[in-house]
């Protein structure tokens, strides 16, 4: 559904929406138009005062998609793209993209194998791994 067409099951006109989200008329306009992306916070509040869930606002997914696919790697966004095609997936958001990752991952990892390459794929996964607690090992000395 449309963000106008959950506005109006609400019975809520552009401008009382505004005033109980703290938004502007113009927000809502725009939002209405898809004009402009909604940040998470707004996406929040205006999900609550209409009683919707996120993912059956169009405007809304949009918005999702993009702050979860924000930084994801490339193989991961190909991943996700076969997921869409398939319609395994409705909404994109964090989970997803996880999901994705470790799928594109799991590929990579059994191809290496698969042609004589186990030895890499260790040596790659003890890196990362040895990388992560060095951060982490400095995040709690800085504290």
């Amino acid at each position: 559904m449309r963000l106008a067409e959950a506005r109006r099951r609400t019975r809520y006109s552009a401008r009382k929406l505004a005033r109980v989200t703290g938004s502007s008329t113009r927000t809502v306009w725009e939002l209405e138009k898809g004009r402009r992306v909604p940040r998470q916070s707004t996406i929040r509040k205006f999900t609550e005062t209409l009683s919707v869930a996120a993912g059956d606002v169009e405007e809304f997914r949009e918005a999702i998609r993009r702050e979860a696919c924000r930084n994801a790697p490339l193989e991961a966004l190909a991943q996700l793209e076969q997921m869409e095609l398939s319609e395994e997936v409705k909404v994109v958001n964090a989970t997803v993209i996880r999901v994705a990752a470790q799928r594109s991952l799991r590929e990579v990892m059994e191809y290496l194998i698969r042609s004589g390459h186990s030895e890499d794929v260790k040596r790659i996964y003890s890196e990362l791994c040895g990388e992560a607690t060095g951060r982490a090992e400095e995040k709690e000395s800085g504290d």
